[in-house]
């Protein structure tokens, strides 16, 4: 029962309405002067931002090694895998953080303007009121097919 509900889901359109979110664009390459291999975070700051390398916390004193390590063991989620860029004609819905997602309006990307590093930034976009120009991560493309 449960597949065959899912199957009717994926080619439903209001669901995939429903279901679609914003994706943020890939972080940008940090720039060359600031990476170095096989380097502490910052060796090329002139602002230590880890504080003192003991800090004191109530009666206990916490290693420097806790805020420089220990953050490194955690992956990062976030803009760890490429993801399709938009392109003319991905139908869209405009991401409004104020209203509930079934009252987003639709709409399809006329235009995109990629950034710097080449990836998508801007996108113009044309709804029934009108053309807008947005964010790519203030739109959430509509999977067409799965």
């Amino acid at each position: 029962m449960r597949p065959t509900v899912k199957h009717v889901a994926a080619g439903c359109m209001i669901c995939r309405i429903r279901k679609a979110k914003p994706e943020m664009p890939v972080m940008g390459d940090l720039p060359p002067a600031r990476v170095a291999h096989h380097q502490r975070a910052f060796t090329h700051c002139g602002v230590d931002l880890f504080g003192p390398m003991e800090v004191v916390v109530g009666r206990r004193r916490e290693k420097r090694w806790v805020t420089e390590y220990l953050p490194e063991l955690i992956p990062r989620r976030k803009w760890n895998e490429e993801r399709e860029p938009l392109k003319v004609g991905d139908l869209v819905l405009v991401a409004d953080p104020g209203a509930p997602r079934n009252v987003w309006q639709r709409a399809i990307v006329e235009q995109v303007f990629p950034g710097k590093d080449g990836r998508v930034r801007l996108v113009e976009i044309r709804t029934k009121s009108g053309t807008l120009r947005r964010s790519a991560a203030r739109v959430a493309r509509i999977p067409l097919s799965e």
